[in-house]
């Protein structure tokens, strides 16, 4: 637990030196509603870490970044962490949740799921319709007819 903190402490510190923006993290209930146990599960936690839109800029609007952490197994408190951030154009790490509930790096490690810029559960969207679209699109009778 230590070194969690002492890291993100450390990213907030780096991320925002000789920077006027300012980082936050908020708490928040499961991005999973749908699910109500997972709020329940003590050893998951959620949230949004807040951030400038433009480092450069100090008055620039700013992005949630929506984080889900997986404690470890072990019940260790110094546990490392692994940071999960999904490589797939416009995919969330969050979303693929379930993938890590029972992965066998997590009897030793906590695990931070990160949602980019964008991407997931973080705020704003990029392009919040674009799923949508293309299921419409895949709706249509595409018959040669």
């Amino acid at each position: 637990m230590k070194i969690n903190v002492a890291l993100f402490l450390l990213c907030c510190i780096t991320f925002s030196y000789g920077q006027e923006p300012s980082v936050s993290f908020e708490n928040r209930s499961s991005f999973f509603p749908e699910y109500p146990a997972i709020d329940e599960d003590p050893s998951l936690s959620w949230g949004f870490l807040t951030v400038p839109e433009n480092w450069a800029v100090p008055k620039a609007r700013s992005l949630k970044l929506a984080v889900a952490r997986l404690k470890n197994t072990s019940g260790k408190s110094d546990a490392e962490a692994i940071l999960m951030i999904e490589g797939g154009p416009g995919a969330g790490a969050i979303e693929g949740m379930g993938y890590w509930l029972q992965h066998p790096l997590r009897s030793d490690h906590d695990i931070i799921l990160l949602d980019t810029r964008g991407t997931g559960f973080s705020e704003p969207r990029l392009c919040p319709d674009v799923g949508q679209s293309i299921l419409q699109v895949l709706a249509k009778d595409q018959s040669a007819e």
